[in-house]
């Protein structure tokens, strides 16, 4: 199984990315709120300091009735 986007948000050390800096002055020059919208993919890029991580997971099954 591979999965590219796995988590939800931990361990990103609650540091200001500059997306967010950049919506707070654009708020600011604009005198009302500002609303950042990222994709699911840009989530995990370039935004944040997140490290790559590999897991190895195995399953097995039989057909016996439990």
């Amino acid at each position: 199984m591979i999965t590219k986007f796995v988590g939800g948000g931990f361990g990103c050390k609650g540091s200001a990315w500059s997306h967010v800096l950049i919506a707070a002055l654009a708020a600011k020059q604009l005198g009302r709120p500002v609303k950042i919208a990222l994709t699911r993919p840009q989530m995990f890029g370039m935004v944040g300091g997140r490290p790559l991580t590999r897991q190895k997971i195995s399953a097995a099954a039989t057909s016996e009735a439990g």
